[in-house]
């Protein structure tokens, strides 16, 4: 098996915070590269769709939940977000 096969995310979900800039950006991308479903959240909506739409390019699936990470209530809203998605 090469290396790049163990780190394969097919059939997995991933939740990525912070992902309307910097790091987080790229770790949705490269998830959706890996094969994963992804799920971004932060607290910029329109960056959040910026960052959707790259991960859609990179052939995943990808759905945007504007969140606060610090807000226990966005939190819930994010993993329900997640579960109803994924869960299809």
């Amino acid at each position: 098996m090469n290396t790049q096969a163990r780190f394969r995310l097919d059939g997995r979900s991933v939740i990525v915070t912070g992902a309307s800039s910097g790091l987080g950006v790229h770790f949705a991308v490269a998830s959706a590269g890996a094969g994963a479903d992804v799920v971004i959240c932060g607290r910029r909506s329109d960056r959040l769709e910026a960052t959707r739409e790259r991960v859609l390019a990179a052939s995943g699936r990808c759905l945007a939940v504007p969140a606060d990470v610090t807000d226990v209530d966005d939190c819930r809203r994010v993993v329900g977000s997640t579960l109803e998605e994924t869960l299809r």
